[in-house]
């Protein structure tokens, strides 16, 4: 894998960073990948044809205290008897799941929940479209290159924010876990690894090389991240389904949004609006960049010059 290697004076120093590359789905391969000093958890929420919001979630975290955290709530999981963290079961008290507890447990466990997320997380990015007007306003020639999966497209403003995020900060690459998505064959996935590549593509034209190359999937029952983004992208979803719609929110959405995107700003959500998106349609048709580089990256993958 290609990218810089940052270097620790003291050797020390080293433990937690070589610790994170292995938790981080990496394992033994560690050598070969760059040093990072984040790592983003991403959520796909919203995915469900039946949905009609789609929404992409981004949570960072320093990666010398993912370990840290890793060990909090595995006690904390074990404490409370739950597999896994999954904010719509817990909310509907899905049995199957473990979440068969009455209200006050319920406040209890997603007090500590939110208090594990403020500790460990630094920032949230959140970005939702309502797939209708997707549909209606983006023509199929323009969703070839934007992306046909509207999560995709959310995806790709959440990692316009999360590279101005780094880049203002002037930090090192970031390492992206996303969640499994039915594994490799699955077309959501392949999507992704799209959207990486290409971001790769413009990177490496930006003489930045390596900036989107250490990503991975992973369950998100074996990484506490993805179930701490978990709960940030439910309620983004529940207040998207308020905004479009007048939905009303289901309980504990409003009152996390509102924690969450209150000074200190610890969460940037974005819900874009139809007539934001035909803004930004219009703009692309009349200054079509985006297409030119889609189609550089197009053929210098058909050509085998990148990409697997």
């Amino acid at each position: 894998m290609k990218g810089k290697i940052f270097t620790v004076r003291k050797p020390l120093q080293w433990m937690p960073r070589i610790q994170h590359l292995l938790i981080s789905g990496w394992g033994l391969r560690w050598q070969k990948v760059a040093v990072v000093l984040f790592t983003v958890y991403l959520d796909d929420s919203g995915t469900d044809p039946y949905q009609h919001v789609a929404i992409a979630t981004a949570l960072i975290i320093p990666a010398q205290r993912i370990v840290a955290m890793e060990r909090e709530w595995a006690k904390f999981k074990g404490k409370e008897g739950f597999a896994a963290f999954h904010m719509a079961a817990f909310v509907a008290k899905n049995a199957k799941e473990g979440f068969n507890w009455d209200d006050a447990r319920q406040e209890r466990v997603y007090k500590r929940v939110k208090q594990i997320t403020r500790k460990y997380g630094v920032k949230a990015f959140s970005f939702a479209v309502w797939k209708q007007d997707y549909d209606e306003i983006v023509t199929d020639q323009w969703r070839e290159h934007f992306g046909k999966d509207h999560y995709v497209w959310a995806l790709r403003h959440v990692m316009k924010f999360l590279d101005d995020w780094r880049l203002d900060r002037n930090t090192p690459p970031l390492a992206y876990i996303f969640d499994w998505m039915g594994g490799p064959g699955n077309a959501r996935q392949r999507a992704v690894r799209t959207v990486m590549e290409q971001a790769e593509s413009l990177a490496i034209e930006a003489g930045r090389a390596g900036d989107y190359t250490g990503y991975n999937f992973q369950h998100k029952k074996d990484f506490a991240g993805l179930q701490c983004v978990d709960p940030i992208a439910w309620s983004c979803y529940q207040i998207a389904l308020e905004q479009f719609k007048g939905t009303p929110c289901k309980r504990f959405a409003k009152s996390t949004f509102l924690e969450y995107v209150a000074e200190p700003k610890f969460l940037d959500c974005r819900f874009v609006t139809r007539e934001n998106l035909k803004d930004w349609f219009e703009h692309e048709q009349e200054h079509p960049k985006s297409i030119e580089l889609f189609n550089k990256w197009s053929g210098k993958k058909n050509a085998g010059s990148i990409g697997p």
